[in-house]
């Protein structure tokens, strides 16, 4: 058995793992930070300057897992629901083959228990969690990741699509498929025929002046936009703008993200280049990497009143922006270092010219 580092603390130097954050809706200086590879789960009290390990009841020793999303209870900071992947050991088509799981806390994070009556009851990653607000019992989880492989025997589930979403309405003791559209009401709101829907949707976010306006980041095609609820999509940021800003020949836009109090104000978090921020709906972006030690970003978030951006990263711990430079977990205005090419300022420019 692979024995994790003792570890009690996060910051950025803590390299030897990726972090994937949430901010609690409930209070802006509670921030929780999971990570890779058993790592752990980490919990702020004080907007991310310091973090305390909340992992107890987790499988971290024994299975390794990879924590990909965290999610609090609207109105009850003490009810806290962990998801992710556990690897099975056996190789895909091209990608390994994992499990699933959701893991709960009654208390804020102190003890954790598994959901759906086994550790691992999901036959694919579990990313995204929905908690219906009007009735906390009645969840979504939504799975599958473009660089996993779901652990069945269906070329239908390869990477990327996973096996559809389940929903529970007694608090996730137990969970229903239901990706059947016909079935349970689910509406397709993508082009039929477009080659696109054989491709991976990263993240989505939703205007908080408009319903209808959505926009969906995507693992090789860049950034879209709809206005009308899904049922036109443009292409608003090709992923030919990114590439020769990228450290690789693709893009993955892994998180987007509307300001809660400026529906103008759009970030998004891109694995090879960055952060990217556009204060006219998207129509125009700039390149803001100041004060990033990696341009591996994972997850963007604002805070309820938002004024302050947060970062996760892979390997580097999370950042938050107030004034447009990033600082890290210490408070360091420079992150912990620059460019992985030497260059300060992000190693190159946006599309509209700006150098940082």
């Amino acid at each position: 058995m692979i024995r994790r580092p003792p570890r009690s603390t996060l910051s950025s130097s803590s390299a030897a793992s990726d972090v994937y954050k949430r901010q609690d809706s409930n209070d802006p200086t509670s921030i929780w930070a999971g990570t890779l590879n058993g790592f752990g789960l980490f919990h702020s009290t004080d907007r991310g300057k310091t973090y305390v390990e909340k992992s107890n009841g987790l499988p971290l020793e024994t299975d390794q897992i990879t924590i990909r999303h965290i999610e609090v209870t609207p109105g009850d900071s003490s009810k806290v629901f962990v998801m992710g992947e556990k690897d099975t050991g056996v190789s895909g088509e091209g990608f390994p083959r994992v499990r699933g799981f959701v893991y709960a806390s009654t208390d804020g994070g102190l003890n954790w228990s598994p959901l759906g009556g086994s550790n691992f009851p999901f036959p694919s990653l579990t990313r995204w969690l929905w908690i219906d607000p009007t009735d906390t019992d009645t969840m979504v989880v939504m799975t599958g990741n473009f660089d996993r492989e779901s652990d069945v025997n269906d070329q239908t589930h390869a990477s990327g699509p996973g096996v559809g979403v389940y929903r529970t309405t007694d608090g996730g003791t137990t969970w229903t498929h239901v990706t059947n559209q016909a079935e349970n009401n689910w509406q397709d709101v993508w082009p039929s025929g477009d080659p696109l829907r054989r491709d991976s949707f990263l993240s989505l976010s939703i205007s908080p002046d408009d319903d209808n306006v959505v926009y969906a980041g995507t693992n090789i095609r860049g950034l879209y936009k709809t206005t009308d609820g899904g049922a036109s999509w443009t292409q608003i940021v090709p992923e030919s703008e990114l590439i020769p800003f990228a450290s690789e020949d693709h893009v993955h836009i892994f998180d987007v993200k509307v300001n809660p109090t400026d529906s103008t104000e759009v970030y998004i978090g891109e694995w090879h280049s960055g952060m990217y921020r556009s204060t006219d709906s998207g129509a125009t972006w700039k390149r803001i990497n100041s004060g990033l030690s990696t341009r591996a970003v994972q997850t963007v978030d604002f805070s309820d009143d938002g004024k302050t951006v947060y970062v996760g990263t892979k390997g580097e711990g999370v950042f938050l922006s107030e004034e447009g430079l990033f600082q890290d977990n210490n408070g360091d205005p420079n992150g912990g270092g620059g460019d992985p090419n030497g260059d300060p300022n992000g190693g190159g420019g946006d599309p509209n010219g700006d150098p940082n």
